[in-house]
């Protein structure tokens, strides 16, 4: 019997849950929170920021923040709010 075929594409990636900590990062830099700020108020360090960040930008295959909000939205796993 064949095993199915792991595939690492960004759209595979993109596709997969995200853990409650990439969660928690990707809302924090949605609502345009600077890496010092999502350290504080998460309680890690700015370099582990930095690699939340990364990862999730290699997930989505977006060079910046703006990149990684959007495609972040167009893959369902973030929903943006419009302040009145």
């Amino acid at each position: 019997m064949d095993k199915p075929h792991k595939t690492n594409s960004a759209a595979a990636r993109a596709a997969r849950p995200l853990t409650a900590r990439q969660r928690e990062v990707l809302d924090l830099v949605a609502a345009g929170n600077s890496n010092k700020e999502i350290a504080h108020r998460v309680g890690i360090s700015e370099a582990a920021v930095k690699k939340h960040l990364e990862a999730l930008r290699r997930r989505y295959g977006a060079n910046n923040r703006v990149q990684l909000v959007r495609a972040a939205v167009e893959h369902g796993h973030l929903k943006l709010s419009r302040k009145k």
